[in-house]
Order: C-alpha cells, then structure tokens, then sequence
C-alpha cells in the first residue's frame, strides 16, 4: 500500500512543491474568517494516531498549528479580495489537489484496493482531453517537453488519482467532515500562497532600487566588480601566476586550488561562462573579464580532450559558484579542463532580494491585522488511552516538548 500512496504523492510533486492540498472553487474570504474547534477537531481526526497523541500532548504544538491556521486564513481572505480566488491558477491547482485529496483519502480507508492497468487505460481512454490538458498545465513551467517515457507515467498516475477519486465520492468521502475542513485549509494554503507570490513580484527590485542600492554601496556596482577583474588582467599581463591570484582573490571553492574547476562538457556551466572557456585553446586565459551570473571571471583552460560518455560533474563537486547544471553529461563531446580567476556580484543583488523580502514581510503582517480570524485559544484532542487525572480525554499537559508542525500529508 505504501507503493501505491508514493505512486500518488508524485503527482503532487509535479503540480507543486510548495502547497499542501487544495479543494472546492469558489467561496468568499468570509469562508475564511473563522475557524471553529469542532471543525478543528475533525482535522485532527484525519491524523495519525502518533500526530493527535503529540498534540494532545503539547500545548504549544496546538497554538502552534492554530497560529499557522489563522495566518493562512488571513491571507486567503486577502487573496479572495485580490480576486485570485478566480484566476487559472487557482481554479487548475485546486481542482488537480481535489481530486489527489479524494484519492488519498479513499486509499487510507482501503488499503488493500488495487487499480488495473486496463481499468487506468480505459479511463484516459474516455478522458483524454482531460488529459491532455492537465499535462499541458503541470509541465508548462518545464524547460523540456516530457519525453514518451515521462508521459506514459504521468498518464498512469493520473489515470489511478482520477479512478481513486471517484470511489472516494461513491463512498460519500466527499462530505466527511474531517476531508472537508482538510479541503478548506488546503485551499487556504493554495490562496496564501498565490498571495504572497503577488505581494513577492510587487516588492522586487526595481531598475530604481538598484539605482538608489548601488549610490549608497557604489564598490558592490557590478561596474566597479568588471572594473577590479580588468586589474587583475592586467596583472597577469605583467606576468604574475593566474593559480596565485586565483588563491588570493577567489570568493568560492576554487580559493586556495588555485581556481581550479576540474574537468567539464558543455551543459554543465553557465552559458556565458561555458561558450568563453571552449572558445580557449589549451594555455590560454581570456583577455578580458567574462560575465555570467555569479560575477566575472577570467578564464585559463588548462587541456582538451575528447570526453567519454559519462555525467559531468556535479554542482558543489569542487565547491565552485560557476557549476550549476545536475546531470548533464558529455555524449563523447569534448571537454576542457579550466581554471578561474573570480569576484562575484551577488552581494549586491541578494542584499536588493533581501530588502524586498522584508518589504513582503511587513505587508504580509498588516494582512493578518487587517484581515482578523476568530478562532479558539486552544482545542481538545481526543486520542483513546489517554486521560487526565479526572477521567476526562485529555486536552493536553502543557508545553511538554516541542514537536514539528503537522503535515496532512504524513502518514496517509
């Protein structure tokens, strides 16, 4: 069973990495202004046995959930007003998340059940616009288009997910209280997120922000970086070693390696990067400063060669900042073994992301003053075996550890 319920959560990794589960369209941000305890309790009822006996047992663990609640809910009112609660986005993501909530569900009530690769075929079969659609929508932020192989598996995740769903809804699990309070925060957690992704794309940096960063830290310009690699060129010029600048200039792994690389193929480095350095024969260094999206460099290949059909190497292999490319591989393409002479220009940049980040912030706490949500200050949790003193289910015992926050993901 535990294959079958991978084979499921895989397709929620390609619809995203970022969102919990998500459900029914439509509604108001009013739907988001409250959050009952026996709606609350009927979450926690979705749990394992170990994550409701954790709560039961942990106050701040309960406060914890709720407090993460209330700020999703805060958000989705926030989201419901922006009105991306009627975007593509939105009505795509929540219908696909409905549907894999369905299917989880009925699987962790039926464990034994199996899907028939004929029944799964038939069911494309009969839907594939459906199909065709949902496949278009998953993979269109992709830089490739799925090959046969990718598709074939995606179609038979799909095909089980939809057929999975509809026994949930011949089950009545559709109208669960604990699946439909799961729905509501998971489509919470859609909208938050959506939010702040707009509230994200509104704070980044502006052509003025960096116009105003980079007068008040001129020696961070990328101007001013070129400018301190160009004298470095210079020097080699002048016949210093490029591995003894390499060690005494270089800002990432390559520092005391005298700015070695390693061997690699095409694919594997930044494109700028990667089309300078083939450009090089053996021996050479580039005349001139060399842009890519770290900073500037100046390049020395060292060798040349043909390459055998094996992967390139791996970001982090040499702890370099110019390798960034998992998995490519040379084909029996040629490869250079190269060095670099580096000074980034990140600094400035992730000084302007984190400004933008903290403006994103702010904007998202005056969402949770704005937009209020009543809920309790604690909740029971009903776990069997576990009493206070008077006899009664336990509410909880205080602050007696701390514990993650719950996932209605595990253990499904």
């Amino acid at each position: 069973m535990k294959q079958k319920l991978l084979v499921l959560s895989l397709l929620l990794g390609l619809i995203t990495s970022q969102l919990f589960l998500s459900g029914c369209r439509g509604g108001s941000g009013n739907d988001f202004a409250t959050l009952p305890e026996a709606d609350l309790q009927a979450f926690v009822e979705t749990l394992s046995d170990s994550q409701k006996r954790s709560l039961a047992q942990n106050q701040n663990s309960r406060k914890q959930m709720l407090d993460q609640f209330k700020k999703m809910f805060g958000l989705a009112q926030a989201a419901v007003a922006e009105g991306l609660d009627k975007g593509e986005e939105f009505a795509k993501s929540s219908t696909l998340d409905q549907v894999r909530g369905l299917a989880v569900a009925f699987s962790k009530k039926n464990e034994t059940f199996q899907v028939a690769k004929t029944d799964i075929d038939a069911y494309v079969g009969a839907h594939q616009k459906d199909f065709d659609a949902d496949l278009a929508f998953i993979t269109k932020n992709s830089k490739q288009a799925p090959d046969a192989a990718q598709i074939e598996s995606f179609k038979a995740q799909w095909g089980e997910m939809q057929l999975r769903a509809d026994k949930a809804r011949q089950a009545g699990l559709d109208k669960d209280p604990g699946t439909v309070m799961q729905m509501k925060i998971q489509r919470a957690n859609l909208l938050a997120n959506l939010y702040s992704n707009k509230l994200a794309e509104k704070f980044k940096a502006t052509d003025t922000d960096r116009e105003v960063y980079y007068k008040q830290n001129p020696e961070l310009h990328p101007d001013k970086v070129k400018d301190k690699v160009a004298l470095l060129a210079d020097r080699l010029k002048k016949g210093e070693a490029f591995e003894k600048i390499a060690d005494e200039i270089n800002e990432d792994g390559t520092k005391g390696q005298g700015g070695d690389l390693g061997w690699f193929g095409k694919g594997a480095m930044d494109p700028d990067f990667e089309k300078a350095a083939f450009a090089l024969q053996a021996g050479q260094v580039t005349p001139e400063p060399i842009k890519s999206s770290f900073g500037y460099h100046l390049i020395k290949v060292v060798e040349r060669r043909k390459a055998e059909a094996k992967p390139a190497v791996a970001p982090g292999t040499v702890g370099n900042s110019i390798n960034q490319v998992a998995g490519a591989t040379n084909d029996g393409a040629e490869e250079v073994h190269g060095k670099h002479i580096y000074i980034g220009t990140r600094t400035g940049e992730e000084a302007l992301e984190q400004l933008a980040q903290e403006k994103t912030k702010r904007a998202m706490e005056d969402v949770s003053l704005k937009y209020l949500v009543t809920a309790p200050a604690d909740f029971a949790v009903k776990v069997d075996g576990l009493k206070t003193p008077s006899g009664t289910p336990a509410l909880g015992s205080g602050d007696a550890g701390s514990m993650k926050m719950i996932n209605p993901n595990e253990n499904k």
